[in-house]
């Protein structure tokens, strides 16, 4: 077995200190841009963290949204503290006084109107977080390049790009939580209760509410509110309506929502 020497080991430390110095003079980059690159990226790793956790669990808040909001709350405290560079040449008898954090106050109310504009809500859950939140973090790069952090604004960008393009396979192909609202609607004294509960579990589905509302001459109506695991949530509310009719071929209603 082939080892490698402590003199190697020096060897090849050294050759890679050196292409990584060599890589950052070809690029002109200051320290302090290679320091907020690598914040972005750790910024968009926690955000990922944070985000697959509420993916597999099915919250309308899932891995791009996660990623795009704390991306973006990276982007705009750098540019906030980018300010002082700018304005270093001023004395302490200047009348200038900074503020950074105005910057970071004016994104989050304004881009924040933007954001809502573009949620909805469908059945038991919300659409759009993913749009709102790529407007709040466009926003957060908009500010970057006022600031003249091009760099910054540049990585931010494709971060965001790779985020909405590339991780939208990811998405469809982790397993989730889904939720819907199914309503039974049957007549007076033909209550199925054990035999809906026993199709909605052969349709790989969980059972987390029921309400039962009684209507005089029009029988009663059960809202039972499901949760599946499935990467669809499509196919699942298809597959729970089949079982569920199955084994009550008499409802007047059943509907999925």
């Amino acid at each position: 077995m082939r080892t490698l020497s402590g003199a190697g080991i020096v060897y090849g430390m050294e050759t890679l200190t050196e292409i990584i110095a060599g890589a950052k003079a070809w690029l002109g980059l200051e320290p302090w841009q290679w320091e907020a690159i690598i914040r972005m990226f750790a910024a968009a790793a926690v955000g990922a963290a944070v985000g697959l956790e509420r993916e597999v669990h099915g919250r309308a808040a899932g891995l791009r949204t996660q990623i795009l909001v704390c991306l973006g709350c990276c982007i705009v405290m750098l540019a906030s503290l980018h300010f002082p560079r700018l304005y270093e040449h001023l004395g302490a008898d200047s009348v200038v006084r900074l503020d950074p954090a105005r910057l970071a106050y004016g994104v989050v109310a304004g881009i924040g109107f933007l954001g809502a504009g573009v949620i909805m809500k469908q059945g038991l859950r919300p659409h759009g977080l993913t749009t709102a939140a790529s407007l709040w973090c466009t926003g957060a790069v908009g500010l970057a390049v006022g600031l003249g952090m091009y760099a910054v604004a540049g990585v931010g960008a494709a971060i965001m790009l790779f985020t909405l393009l590339a991780l939208r396979a990811v998405d469809r192909l982790l397993p989730s939580h889904h939720y819907m609202k199914l309503t039974v609607s049957h007549h007076q004294g033909g209550n199925k209760e054990a035999e809906v509960l026993g199709a909605i579990e052969d349709g790989g589905g969980v059972v987390l509410g029921t309400a039962i509302e009684y209507s005089e001459g029009e029988g009663v109506t059960t809202v039972y509110t499901v949760r599946t695991a499935t990467r669809k949530a499509g196919g699942a509310r298809r597959r729970v309506w089949h079982k569920v009719r199955e084994s009550c071929p008499d409802a007047i209603q059943v509907k999925v929502e």
